[in-house]
């Protein structure tokens, strides 16, 4: 049976460990998830086999990000997170599984069902002369005329640092007054101690002061990932549609083969869907329209005519659905005491007429 690497006495078998789950994550990682799978707020599970699950825990539930890291095969991998989870009395579960897991995942007894599907565009043929991508290249042409300029570079040098810097963080700061709670887990934050680091696309006003931005972190074996996107309010339509093609524009020169979108949660979900759960989920996205805009950001996506990929989640039962639900949404918010605490900070700056930017081998479970 595996054991936790915190119950090893020796720590520099935890360090072993710990090295050997970042070097397999990172030279076999791939895909949307890659950048959070590396981030420092999981765990990471090392199976017998040598794969690599990466998951978040909240309260009993251990939720994986992800298929298994480094093996072709995911049933090994995927047992033996299920079996120690179990062993440790804790509830085993999946967020964003791909359709080459989904067969394991059932024969080891675990339900299955989409929560929305991710949206890739394909870049070797990344063109906007497509009937599919009209729309899209109307929106640009219109946010040319309309003065707009497009910028993209692997990271700020100093000179565009200090140019572009101010008004990143202040489109930074306008979305953080309106948007709610930070989220994390799967979704990236802005810190401008970065921009000299990452791919950045910048949208310029005709008077040369941004009027949108996204970042792109490497998601492995030549692809990218889109992880965050800002437009200013009362922007010119259209420079955050521009951005993104001028991204795709520059990755596909490069020679990169696909950007993701990411996901589009509850997206592309029929409410006559065969399972129960993928049909209270179209339920649920009707709830949440008034909060979360899950058709606006599938159709923002769908402008680029992108290959829609099915992800999926995972728990042992339909016992353990709410549960589930629960302990997703508390690793988003990164505990709900803590959101609670932003929510009071952000009403009391929005209160006060102020604006606020963030600056800013063994088997077992590992940090």
């Amino acid at each position: 049976m595996s054991a936790s690497i915190q119950d090893m006495p020796v720590k520099t078998n935890q360090a072993s460990v710990a090295e050997q789950a970042e070097q397999t994550i990172r030279s076999r990682g791939h895909g949307a998830l890659l950048p959070f799978q590396l981030g420092t707020d999981k765990r990471r599970f090392v199976a017998p086999d040598g794969g690599v699950v990466v998951s978040g825990t909240y309260g009993r539930f251990e939720v994986a990000l992800g298929d298994p890291i480094g093996v072709d095969d995911p049933a090994p991998s995927m047992a033996a997170f299920i079996a120690t989870c179990r062993a440790r009395h804790q509830i085993p579960a999946v967020y964003q599984a791909s359709d080459g897991s989904v067969s394991a995942l059932g024969a080891l007894g675990l339900r299955t069902f989409r929560v929305g599907h991710e949206a890739v565009v394909r870049l070797a043929d990344f063109t906007l002369k497509t009937p599919r991508r009209a729309n899209l290249r109307h929106t640009v042409t219109r946010a040319r005329r309309g003065g707009v300029t497009f910028t993209f570079s692997h990271g700020l040098d100093a000179a565009e640092r200090a140019r572009l810097l101010p008004g990143l963080i202040e489109i930074d700061a306008q979305w953080q007054a309106t948007a709610g709670p930070p989220l994390r887990f799967t979704i990236g934050h802005f810190d401008p101690a970065e921009v000299d680091k990452l791919a950045i696309a910048v949208a310029l006003e005709a008077d040369g002061q941004p009027a949108a931005f996204a970042t792109f972190r490497p998601a492995g074996q030549g692809a990218w990932v889109l992880d965050l996107m800002r437009r200013r309010v009362g922007g010119t339509p259209g420079a955050l549609e521009g951005g993104l093609v001028e991204a795709a524009t520059a990755f596909a020169s490069a020679g990169a083969t696909d950007l993701s979108l990411g996901l589009a949660p509850l997206a592309r979900l029929s409410g006559d869907a065969t399972v129960r759960e993928e049909r209270a989920l179209v339920f649920g996205a009707r709830v949440v329209r008034r909060w979360y805009d899950v058709d606006g950001l599938a159709f923002f996506k769908s402008k680029f005519d992108p290959v829609w990929v099915p992800r999926y989640a995972a728990v042992p039962s339909r016992m353990n659905l709410i549960g589930y639900a629960i302990a997703l949404l508390g690793l988003h918010l990164g505990g709900y005491r803590a959101a609670g605490r932003q929510a009071i900070r952000r009403f009391s700056f929005t209160a006060a007429g102020r604006l606020r930017a963030t600056k800013a081998t063994a088997v077992g479970f590992v940090r």
